[in-house]
This record gives C-alpha cells, sequence and structure tokens, in this order.
C-alpha cells in the first residue's frame, strides 16, 4: 500500500521542521537533482534530528542541551560541483554551508507475509526503492561530506494523510521518520 500523501508534501513539511532554527535551505530542481542526488540540501540545528545520529549517554543527556553536536556543514563550493557533470548553471551555486543532504523517498507499507523481506522483518514494514545512479551520486556527495555533514534517505514511517497532518502540526516528523546513510545501503 502506497502513502495517501504525495512525496513533495512529506519533503516539504519534513524540511520546515529540519529548519525551525535556520533558514539556510537550497532545494535543486529537477534537473539538478537528478544530476546532484538529493531533494534538499540545509542547515539544520533541529537537536532532535541530531540526536538520532549519535549515542548519547543518560549521564551526558544534560550536557547535550548546552553543548551538542551538530556537524559545520561544508561549503558547495567549486571543487564539490566540479565532481558533478558540467551541464549545471553556476549561477545556481549557494554560498551557504549545508550540514545535511535528504533524498525523499515514499514508501510502500508492506503487510503480506508473501512479500520479499516479509521473512527478514517477520512482520509489516516499510520499503522504498532506490535509484541506482541517484544513489551513487549521494555516495559520492557522503564521501566528500564526512563528518561535516549527514547524507542521508528520509522516508515516513506512516501512510495516512491524518498521521501527516497530526505528526507536522505537533512537530513530529522528525520521530515519525526514517532515516538511512546511502553507505549503509551498499549491496542491502
Amino acid at each position: 500500500m502506497k502513502c495517501e500523501f504525495e512525496e513533495k508534501t512529506y519533503e516539504q513539511y519534513h524540511n520546515i521542521e529540519l529548519l525551525s532554527e535556520s533558514k539556510i535551505f537550497y532545494p535543486p530542481g529537477q534537473v539538478q537533482e537528478n544530476i546532484l542526488g538529493f531533494d534538499s540540501a540545509l542547515f539544520s540545528k533541529n537537536l532532535k534530528f541530531w540526536k538520532l545520529w549519535r549515542e548519547i549517554p543518560l549521564w551526558r543527556e544534560l550536557l547535550w542541551q548546552f553543548w551538542p553536536f551538530i556537524p559545520p556543514g561544508l561549503y558547495l563550493n567549486d571543487l564539490f560541483w566540479d565532481r558533478f557533470e558540467e551541464t549545471l548553471d553556476y549561477r545556481t551555486k549557494e554560498r551557504f554551508k549545508f550540514n545535511v543532504f535528504i533524498q525523499y523517498k515514499r514508501p510502500e507499507y508492506i503487510k503480506s507475509a508473501k512479500a520479499k523481506e516479509y521473512s527478514y522483518w517477520n512482520k509489516p514494514y516499510f520499503r522504498y526503492n532506490i535509484t541506482i545512479h541517484q544513489h551513487r551520486a549521494l555516495i559520492n556527495i557522503e564521501k566528500l561530506a564526512s563528518e561535516l555533514a549527514i547524507v542521508t534517505y528520509a522516508a515516513p514511517a506512516f501512510c495516512s494523510n491524518e498521521e501527516l497532518n497530526n505528526y507536522f502540526s505537533s512537530g513530529k516528523l522528525i520521530e515519525n521518520s526514517n532515516y538511512v546513510k546511502p553507505s549503509t545501503l551498499i549491496n542491502h
């Protein structure tokens, strides 16, 4: 079963939540997304998101509130853009640092025990497809970003419009989404 909402709706709501304390955002158009591999590049200070990427012992939880680890980001400078095709319009290069590069996915909710991966999960699960050329581009960005930024796929862990609207209005899209680094999916 496909989600009731479109990927773009989830993408925009998710970006708004990630950008709650920042306005630094670059949404490539469809042509550039096809080359670059990501739907959004942004600089996020959202602590709910960053907590997902770091294991924090309970005794350091209080310290996190005063000194959270937020990657500094990287500029999309000439060296970055030169790694991609020359067809990009150089006037679109942003002069900001970005610490999150996201490729959004609209998952299917799989309930059937006859589904291909059901034996792995042994319960209903969400699944989405990746595009090979897009995946390669994301892996290249992930290598380039190193510890300066996160490159990830993001997909909702729900399917209904009602859930989307409730999570968006309550600021809980991040907690109800799935994130996977492209390198994790190599040979998956």
